[in-house]
This record gives structure tokens, C-alpha cells and sequence, in this order.
């Protein structure tokens, strides 16, 4: 195994890019910039390796980077409704940066700024180790905030992404990595015939603004039903099912049950590529990227609607009345950690 490192400059703009690459050649590319995770080389079942994640055209494109391609979202990962909530009391304004509601973590969220990193080379893995400091105030949220990301790839063919944070004031703290998932490799072709599998027997109710309403739905007979296998795009342009309509496909929290050895499990019949996602996590928020800005992309494609699909493990996104604010609360001298593994594999 080994790890690569360089750095990025072009004038003002300057950040580190770290390259993992294990014995069987799967290679994970991430940047210093908003923990960016550019790159997850993999094979096919015949053996041609291929990007499964979407990369913006040129490393500079991810100072902006408004569909948070790769990057870690934080303080809040997902929306918080109308930017306000409650804390032991008070009411903070969180800034508004999407129809009126915070989405992940504000303006200028931990997507855009710079992380200290450093490379880690242990004898099961190589890694990068994330550290990122956050003011009390920062777009509006308590508490001066301390946090560290570490990303770890082994011979197992394992990503794993660690989430670990500390508060000196109570506030809220919950992080995701935001990567686009195409398992037919450098955007071949779209997800609708890729499979998808979700240990959940219910989503969150998405209610206007895509804000959670804090009510639970059983997925049972709906379009939302993933706990056996069957294509992403069987049920997805059903728009008489009203939560499917309101998100022109799905862009929903998924609980997961947890009670078993893999959580997700997403793979691409022609490639053979898939993988296996297991987290601690509460819920998993799927978006099927019902909208794209048209950006181009470093396989020479513009990004289109329908190119790949997100997997946000996280604890859930908040309503307009505090919904499940308490999951995200963190307070002095507790300990943030959230862990999410990703096992990449071929099918014949």
C-alpha cells in the first residue's frame, strides 16, 4: 500500500491532494479542500479500472462546488428548515442558503474550507487524517468546534470514513461525506438500471422545501420499498406517489434498522462494480440526483440528471419545529464519532 501527496496552486488557490492506493490497485484520491474525495478507482469484472464517483473537470472547480461533489458536510449535514433552531433554550439563526433553510452547514460550510491534513501509512492501511476548527458563531452556529475526519483504505478493498468532534458550548454537529455514486465508472451511463438494496423499513415524510416533518412512513408497498433488491429507476418517475413527486425522484432519509451486517448495498449488473455500505449512523439520506447544474466533468460529460446517486449516512437532517434536533446535539465534554465503511467488490 502507499500514499501519494502533492499540492494543488494556481495563484491564490492552493490545496493538498493525497492519493491511497492499496496492493490490488484501488485507488482513493482526496484534497485538503472540503475533504474531497475526487477519485475512487475500482475495477470491473474485467479487470478495467474506472472512477465511481464523479469528478469536477479541474481541481480548482471545487472552490465552488455547489452540489457539495465529494466533500464533507458539516456542522449540519442536510437541511435545517426555515435556518432556525432550538438549543437548550435559545433560538439560533443559522444562515439560509437554499429556499429559505440552512443546507449542510450554511454559506460557507466545511465543504469550502481547507483542512489541516497529513498522510498515515499504518501496516493494514493508508489514510489522511482531517483536522478543521470552527468558530463559535460560524454561519450562525454555538460553540467553538473542533473536528477530525479520517480516511482509511485497506487491502480489503475498504473505505473507511471516521467522524470525531468536540464543543466547548452545546451545539449541534453532524457530518457526512457528499459523494456521487456511478458504479459503471467515469459516467458510462446513467443509475436507473444500477440495483440498489436499503435495510430500512421506513423513510422520513419530506414535507415543502424538502424539510423534514418529523413523521415516520412505513415503506411497505410504496416506491420507498429497497429491502430486497431491485433497480433505482423501477419506481422513481412515479409521481403519483406524492413524496416521490415532491422530490422529483428520491432525495429522502431512509432509518436504517441496523440489525444487520450491511445497511446498503449498490451495484451495477454491466460493470459487475457494487459495493457494500455499513454505518453507525441513524439514516442514510439516498439522492438519485434529481437536478444537476450541468458542470462539466473530467470524463469530458456534463452533469446530468439521473448520472449517480448519493448515499449521505447521517443522523437526520431537522424540521421547521426542531424535528430531530436532538439527534445532532453535542455538548461540552462529549464526544462526537460517527464511522461509515464502504467495501468495493465485483459481481460476474
Amino acid at each position: 500500500m502507499d500514499i501519494i501527496n502533492r499540492r494543488f496552486e494556481n495563484g491564490e488557490k492552493s490545496f493538498k491532494i493525497y492519493q491511497l492506493v492499496n496492493d490490488n490497485g484501488v485507488c482513493v484520491e482526496v484534497l485538503s479542500l472540503g475533504g474531497v474525495i475526487t477519485k475512487i478507482m475500482t475495477p470491473d469484472k474485467e479487470g478495467i479500472f474506472k472512477n465511481i464517483v464523479l469528478e469536477l473537470e479541474k481541481p480548482e472547480d471545487y472552490y465552488i462546488n455547489d452540489a457539495y461533489r465529494g466533500a464533507i458536510a458539516g456542522r449540519t449535514a442536510g437541511r435545517i428548515g426555515g435556518g432556525k433552531v432550538t438549543i437548550e433554550g435559545i433560538e439560533y439563526n443559522i444562515t439560509k442558503n437554499s429556499n429559505g433553510s440552512t443546507l449542510h452547514g450554511g454559506t460557507i460550510g466545511f465543504s469550502k474550507k481547507i483542512w489541516d491534513s497529513q498522510p498515515i501509512k499504518e501496516e493494514d492501511y493508508v489514510g489522511v487524517k482531517l483536522n478543521l476548527k470552527s468558530a463559535d458563531g460560524e454561519e450562525g452556529y454555538p460553540g467553538n468546534v473542533e473536528v477530525q475526519v479520517i480516511y482509511k483504505l485497506n487491502n480489503e478493498n475498504e473505505l473507511t470514513m471516521e467522524y470525531s468532534g468536540t464543543t466547548d458550548k452545546t451545539t449541534l454537529l453532524n457530518l457526512t461525506n457528499h459523494n456521487y455514486y456511478n458504479l459503471s465508472g467515469d459516467g458510462e451511463s446513467r443509475i436507473e438500471e444500477h440495483i440498489l438494496k436499503i435495510n430500512s423499513d421506513r423513510i422520513c415524510e419530506m414535507g415543502d422545501g424538502s424539510i423534514v416533518t418529523g413523521r415516520l412512513l412505513e415503506v411497505e408497498g410504496t416506491p420507498f420499498d429497497f429491502r430486497l433488491e431491485k433497480a433505482l429507476g423501477k419506481d422513481i418517475d412515479d409521481m403519483t406517489n406524492e413524496q416521490l413527486a415532491k422530490g422529483c425522484g428520491y432525495d429522502h432519509m431512509w432509518m436504517l434498522n441496523g440489525d444487520k451486517n450491511t445497511d446498503i448495498t449498490f451495484r451495477d449488473p454491466k460493470s459487475g462494480r457494487a459495493m457494500d455500505i455499513k454505518t453507525n449512523a441513524e439514516c442514510v439520506v439516498c439522492y438519485a440526483m434529481n437536478f444537476a447544474e450541468g458542470e462539466m466533468l473530467s470524463c469530458g460529460k456534463k452533469a446530468s440528471p439521473r448520472m449517480a446517486c448519493c448515499f449521505e449516512t447521517q443522523a437526520p437532517p431537522i424540521g421547521f419545529n426542531n424535528e430531530f434536533a436532538e439527534m445532532s446535539i453535542l455538548k461540552p465534554g462529549e464526544k462526537y464519532e460517527a464511522k461509515t465503511v464502504f467495501k468495493f467488490y465485483v459481481t460476474q
